[in-house]
């Protein structure tokens, strides 16, 4: 019944059975079958037939809660275990783009964790990434906060990551003056409507009320940046990839308010009750170490 259990649960996180054969590399009638032993096994239906979308009913709902908790446990087991044994155990981290170059950057840093664990990254935007841990895809991922999280997640906090409002020093001016007379920023360029990033921006700006005109939207902050130094628009970036440009003259922050930083708080997410390696622990302190000399240079503009 466990494995049949475990098919379930795989199932309702993948949202249907077609995803779901394709992620465990079976065939969808076999899994089928599956589920139809699985509730003969335990005498009730445990998904709504005839719906398009996948539905539990009130006993899936019963049994998919209790398989999570069996699921956790023997995580938690195979971690005792492997520490005992001093076993080099797998870790599938999570991260967005600003804290993966934190860890990347640091060479030696992420030699020492490969060495005591075998390590898979993946670097993606706070939404996915909080759906890849509830449905246990990765052990925890770090992210930006958010307002709502899922029952069946937790989080620490981090740090808060300085973001910093910057345009091409020959339009500074001109952006200061739409602020000052009209209340907006002309020709914004922003993280992807469905951000978290780009929700946390906006806010900050009403906040202050300003409104953003955005011109442009995209997933790489990278290319905000080129587009900025081609004198195409402002946005708010990592002050980690922008620092030098404004060390060097080719870029230029704009107040808003007292100062030109956004504060992103980064949180790390993992799913409750889970227990986590201690080289995921090491990393907690290492990113926190990490955003808060950030902040500190940052508070120098």
């Amino acid at each position: 019944m466990e494995e049949r259990l475990v098919k379930f649960i795989k199932i309702v996180d993948a949202g249907s059975f077609t995803r779901a054969a394709r992620l465990m590399h079976i065939s969808q009638p076999a899994l089928t079958v599956a589920m139809q032993k699985l509730e003969r096994e335990l005498g009730a239906d445990l998904l709504v037939r005839g719906r398009h979308a996948l539905s539990l009913t009130a006993a899936g709902k019963v049994a998919y809660n209790a398989g999570k908790t069996l699921q956790t446990e023997t995580q938690n087991l195979q971690l005792h275990i492997r520490e005992a044994a001093q076993q080099k155990m797998a870790i599938n981290l999570g991260l967005i783009d600003s804290v993966g170059e934190m860890l990347f950057s640091s060479n030696q840093y992420l030699q020492e964790l490969e060495e005591h664990a075998r390590l898979s990254l993946t670097i993606d935007n706070s939404s996915r990434l909080e759906q890849q841990v509830e449905h246990d895809e990765l052990d925890a991922a770090f992210v930006a906060a958010f307002d709502r999280l899922p029952s069946a997640l937790q989080a620490e906090t981090i740090a808060p990551e300085p973001l910093i409002f910057v345009t091409h020093p020959e339009d500074a001016s001109a952006v200061r003056k739409s602020i000052k007379i009209q209340g907006c920023v002309q020709a914004f360029l922003s993280y992807n409507q469905d951000s978290r990033t780009a929700e946390h921006i906006a806010r900050h700006f009403a906040e202050q009320n300003i409104t953003l005109e955005t011109t442009f939207h995209s997933t790489s902050p990278e290319i905000m940046l080129q587009l900025i130094l081609a004198r195409r628009g402002s946005a708010v970036l990592p002050y980690r990839l922008v620092r030098v440009g404004l060390e060097n003259g080719s870029l230029h922050a704009i107040h808003i308010g007292k100062n030109p930083l956004v504060l992103r708080p980064i949180v790390r997410i993992h799913r409750k009750g889970r227990m986590l390696p201690a080289q995921i622990e090491r990393s907690s302190h290492h990113i926190r170490e990490q955003l808060q000399a950030l902040y500190r240079s940052a508070q120098q503009i």
